[in-house]
Protein backbone atom coordinates (compact mmCIF):
# COMPACT_ATOMS: atom_id res chain seq x y z
CA UNK A 1 0.00 0.00 0.00
CA UNK A 2 2.36 2.46 0.51
CA UNK A 3 3.42 2.70 -3.26
CA UNK A 4 0.01 3.40 -3.78
CA UNK A 5 -0.25 6.33 -1.60
CA UNK A 6 2.62 7.79 -3.36
CA UNK A 7 0.71 6.67 -6.64
CA UNK A 8 -2.25 8.71 -5.63
CA UNK A 9 -0.57 11.88 -5.26
CA UNK A 10 1.65 11.94 -7.98
CA UNK A 11 -1.74 11.39 -9.87
CA UNK A 12 -3.74 14.22 -7.54
CA UNK A 13 -1.01 16.69 -8.90
CA UNK A 14 -1.00 15.79 -12.62
CA UNK A 15 -4.97 16.38 -12.06
CA UNK A 16 -4.29 19.85 -10.76
CA UNK A 17 -2.48 21.36 -13.26
CA UNK A 18 -4.40 20.23 -15.91
CA UNK A 19 -7.47 21.64 -14.42
CA UNK A 20 -5.03 25.00 -14.00
CA UNK A 21 -4.21 24.98 -17.30
CA UNK A 22 -7.69 24.70 -18.45
CA UNK A 23 -8.95 27.66 -16.19
CA UNK A 24 -6.11 29.58 -17.44
CA UNK A 25 -6.99 28.63 -21.08
CA UNK A 26 -11.03 29.38 -20.48
CA UNK A 27 -11.03 32.45 -18.04
CA UNK A 28 -7.07 34.05 -19.45
CA UNK A 29 -4.02 35.56 -16.94
CA UNK A 30 -6.11 38.57 -16.28
CA UNK A 31 -9.19 37.47 -15.31
CA UNK A 32 -7.43 34.89 -13.23
CA UNK A 33 -4.99 37.35 -11.99
CA UNK A 34 -8.33 39.89 -10.77
CA UNK A 35 -9.92 36.83 -9.16
CA UNK A 36 -7.06 35.98 -7.23
CA UNK A 37 -6.51 39.97 -6.20
CA UNK A 38 -10.54 39.81 -5.34
CA UNK A 39 -9.86 36.86 -2.82
CA UNK A 40 -7.27 38.18 -1.25
CA UNK A 41 -8.44 41.54 -0.85
CA UNK A 42 -11.88 39.89 1.20
CA UNK A 43 -9.29 37.18 2.96
CA UNK A 44 -7.68 41.00 4.41
CA UNK A 45 -11.20 42.18 5.82
CA UNK A 46 -12.26 38.85 6.97
CA UNK A 47 -15.07 38.04 4.66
Amino acid sequence: MRGLGKCRGEFSLMMLSYHFKRVMSVLGEAAFAEYCLQKQRLAAIGA
